[in-house]
């Protein structure tokens, strides 16, 4: 029996879901493949990372030396330099020194700290910080895959529902708040304003005093406001990445027929995990690399002791070796594994099955009215609309800037410092003399740039990927998921990092470099099975021109998906941009909500209640991540354009 089509969109028959067993040995070419993948993955990181030694600073040494090592004035300093000097090899060719480089850091050898602790091993100041930075990540995303598989398995099956928007709209609050301006309201309210949680640190004063029980409890406690943070950060992109899952079980999902059996039978519950477990496993790889910077951010936040907090001090001192050495442990040795082992048992899980509404590239179909109905859909759904809105409202606020509060504020226009609301100055004045008013309209304009950057990045790259897997199919998939899973492993406070030699282009640039991988993953899951294998009876494989087509209609078939994916790398950029800016990363001469966070919290306006000061910027900054995701979520809601099946 067919499904009646609803709102334009395709619905798809029973009758195309029988299974499409594959061959055993595709796992294990798979495994090869993947495994291969993942050791350029490797190399690639650790050479970036050696360009970043070579090349940003212009002189090498530099960065493996104290700020004085250079002056010859302190023998511990020259002594220190010689001996980074020899384990590096700083003396020797470029090519002897990229040699020396790779053996180091693949014996494990990242070197001697500079400045955070001179003389002490890398390795022996990240070891003990590993704790915090594991149970931060493994209970703040557990409870993630918890939520989102409660919230995402029940709005798969109502996608662009009521109930798909409100929920969807709920979670997406949160989300757009960045973590950053997140960890500081959360820890200005619930530890200062109202003293419910610690604010600092991962113990308390009596800490030493205390029983084993009684500091295992306090340690835990002190982390119970920043697994809160990050849970509310995590859990709605994890629950939408459940919900677009393209996979399910060809087995039924219906209720025993008979009646007042409330038994669950061992085949439904079989089939109810086998559907269950497929669809957290790729949100863990999507998820990971961004999970890993929210925690290391909030961990700096928070001040608790893990490694966030050392690299944040390494940022601070110019610790090369320690910078280095958080980036590569956290990107190779906690992300990728973890990312690599979900892979496989995703594809192992799921070779077998296939799309229940058997959307193949052949039923997408060119046609130029889809693009004016497209664009109608997504302006007329709820969340559409919503989102639309609050963007034309930040361009017009900040357009109009200059007409509503004058020219941008200078030093030569700064009044008296932490001024009240006043009629001269609506929200008051910051703690250096500028009107928060003026610095809030002004502090969207490099955002905007972002946005725009983001933007093209992800569409670039989500057009390759979906040309790849339409002109080459299933096998593109691994190789494709290469520069993917590079900057997937490499964490935000890696771009922060490269943000210190930066312009205010670079950082428009890093913003938009950092956001576009979680998108592209997904695309990468929702093309999952869409392009068929050749026919199994005759074995005739596609030519050229009908490969081609098949890339030009897939291309527009999944227009609403592309253009869905990269508003979220739109909203994840500017989440990134508000985070630079907390921490202090920024063009001299310009403003940003983020960087207004920071002199707030700098300034400590929280122990002074001049709560304008931050509600301002963050609500601003809120509401350009909302935007673009509230666009985002309308538009995957449309899902592709698509021909229905007919029985």
């Amino acid at each position: 029996m067919e499904s009646k089509p609803e709102s334009g969109r395709a619905v798809f028959s029973s009758s195309d879901r029988a299974p499409e067993p594959r061959a055993p040995r595709t796992f294990m070419r798979y495994l090869v493949l993947r495994l291969i993948a993942a050791g350029v993955v490797v190399l690639l990181v650790v050479t970036l990372v050696f360009y970043a030694v070579e090349v940003l600073p212009g002189d090498p040494t530099r960065l493996f030396l104290p700020k004085c090592g250079l002056c010859g004035t302190d023998p511990a300093a020259r002594d220190l330099r010689n001996q980074l000097i020899h384990q590096w090899g700083l003396d020797k060719p470029i090519l002897d020194r990229y040699v020396i480089f790779l053996s180091n850091i693949f014996t494990g050898n990242l070197g001697p700290s500079i400045t955070t602790r001179p003389f002490t091993l890398v390795t022996d100041l990240i070891a003990p910080r590993l704790l915090t930075t594991l149970l931060l990540a493994g209970v703040s995303l557990l409870v993630a895959i918890v939520v989102g598989l409660v919230l995402g398995m029940p709005l798969s099956r109502r996608k662009g529902s009521l109930a798909d928007s409100a929920v969807s709209l709920l979670l997406a609050v949160p989300f757009a708040i960045p973590v950053s301006a997140l960890s500081l309201g959360m820890l200005s309210l619930l530890a200062f304003a109202v003293p419910v949680f610690p604010p600092f640190g991962a113990h308390s004063l009596n800490y030493l005093t205390m029983d084993p029980l009684g500091q295992l409890a306090d340690y835990l406690w002190h982390l119970t406001l920043p697994l809160v943070v990050l849970t509310l950060a995590l859990m709605g992109l994890f629950a939408w990445i459940v919900r677009d899952h393209p996979l399910e079980p060809s087995s039924s999902f219906e209720r025993p027929s008979a009646p007042g059996d409330w038994r669950i039978p061992r085949t439904r519950l079989r089939t109810r995990i086998r559907a269950t477990v497929p669809r957290f496993l790729p949100a863990v790889p999507a998820l990971l690399g961004w999970a890993a910077a929210a925690v290391l951010t909030v961990d700096a936040a928070f001040d608790l002791g893990g490694l966030g907090t050392l690299l944040w001090n390494a940022v601070l001192n110019l610790d090369f070796p320690l910078l280095m050495g958080v980036v590569l442990v956290v990107s190779l040795v906690l992300v990728l594994p973890v990312l690599v082992l979900a892979d496989l048992l995703h594809y192992a899980l799921t070779a077998s099955w296939v799309r229940s509404d058997r959307l193949t590239a052949r039923r997408f179909r060119v046609d130029p009215h889809d693009l004016s109905r497209g664009f109608m859909r997504v302006l007329l759904h709820p969340l559409g609309f919503a989102g639309v809105v609050l963007a034309l409202v930040l361009l017009g606020m900040t357009v109009a800037a200059p007409l509503l509060v004058g020219p941008f504020p200078t030093r030569t226009m700064a009044v008296q410092p932490l001024l009240p609301p006043s009629p001269d100055h609506p929200l008051g004045t910051d703690s250096r003399g500028f009107d928060v008013l003026a610095l809030t309209l002004y502090g969207g304009q490099m955002g905007f740039a972002v946005a725009i950057a983001a933007f093209a990045i992800a569409l670039i790259a989500e057009l390759g990927v979906t040309a790849a897997v339409g002109f080459f199919g299933d096998r593109a998939d691994v190789f494709v998921g290469i520069p993917v899973d590079l900057f997937l492993v490499l964490p935000l406070p890696f771009t922060l990092a490269l943000g210190l030699t930066g312009s205010g282009i670079s950082y428009v640039v890093f913003a938009g470099l950092v956001a576009w991988p979680v998108p592209a993953r997904i695309l990468r899951m929702e093309l999952t099975h869409i392009v068929e294998t050749p026919d199994s009876s005759t074995g005739e494989k596609p030519t050229l021109s009908e490969r081609g087509l098949r890339t030009v209609n897939l291309i527009w078939g999944m227009g609403p998906v592309l253009l869905g994916d990269a508003l979220l790398a739109v909203s994840l950029a500017l989440s990134v941009w508000g985070v630079m800016g907390f921490f202090g990363f920024g063009t001299p001469g310009t403003s940003s909500w983020g960087g207004m966070l920071n002199e707030w919290f700098t300034s400590l306006g929280f122990l002074q209640g001049r709560w304008e000061g931050f509600l301002a910027p963050m609500l601003c900054l809120t509401a350009a991540v909302l935007a673009p995701m509230l666009l985002s979520l309308a538009s995957k809601a449309i899902g592709p354009h698509a021909e229905p099946t007919r029985p």
